[in-house]
Formats: structure tokens, sequence, C-alpha cells
């Protein structure tokens, strides 16, 4: 698990000291969590360690505000739970709303496009005629030079 070596003592003593200190936090955070507020000063004092060890260790410190936020949030989502119904209610309203705009907009895009289609039929028509005509007159001037 850890990348020191066997053969340094004292690296060993302090990777095995800094571990402790990792629990500790840990079981203070618990054990804070129970009783409502956590900050750096109650967890340094709850875990028997100085605050500059907590601040000294980004990892502790990032453990101590990821609990801090998980408990706002949580605190946050039992006073909101009242309203969830009527957030879901208004959101199904909403997307009831925008699947009738978005219904009646593709009936007048299939409108649009069975008027579209029928233009196209038209025009190919007149090509045809023109073509037809031209066809008639390039075998009339062709006639009349002979």
């Amino acid at each position: 698990m850890s990348s020191i070596s066997n053969s340094n003592p004292i690296d060993l003593a302090a990777e095995k000291n800094r571990q402790r200190t990792t629990t500790k936090v840990i079981e203070a955070l618990e054990r804070l969590k129970k009783s409502g507020g956590i900050s750096i000063q109650k967890v340094a004092k709850e875990a028997g360690i100085s605050r500059k060890t907590l601040y000294n260790r980004p990892d502790l410190k990032a453990m101590i505000e990821e609990v801090k936020s998980l408990m706002k949030d949580t605190k946050n989502s039992k006073e909101k739970r009242g309203n969830v119904r009527s957030l879901q209610e208004e959101r199904i309203i909403k997307l009831r709303d925008k699947v009738k705009t978005l219904q009646q907009e593709k009936q007048k895009i299939l409108e649009q496009n069975a008027g579209l289609t029928e233009t196209v039929f038209e025009l190919k028509q007149e090509v045809l005629e023109l073509q037809e005509c031209l066809y008639q007159e390039k075998r009339i001037t062709s006639v009349e030079r002979k």
C-alpha cells in the first residue's frame, strides 16, 4: 500500500504516525457527525491533534470539507422534502406543455412538407412539359433546315 521501503525505520515510523492521525480524524468526524457542527477546530480537539496538523495535511482538510458539505446537503434535502412533490408536479406540467408544443410544431412541419411535396411534383411536371416543348421545337427546326 505504501511506497516507503522497509529499510528506513524513520520513514516507517512517520508513515505509521500518519496513518494513526488519519484514523483519529475519521473517528472524530464520525462522532462529530452525530452531534452536528464540524469545523477544523472541533475535529482537531475531538481527534486530539493540533489544528496545524490538519492544515498541513490537504487530504485531511479535504476529508473534513467533504463531510461538512455532505452534512449541509443532507440538511437541505430534509428541508426540501416537503417541496419535492410539488417540484415534480411542476416539472411534469412543464414537460407536458413542451410535448404539446412539439406535437403542434411537428403537425405544422408535416403540413409544410405535404405542400412542398405537391409543389415539387408540379414543378417536375412543368419541367417535363418544357422538355417536351424543346424537343418538339428542335425536331421542327431540324426538319425546316433540311
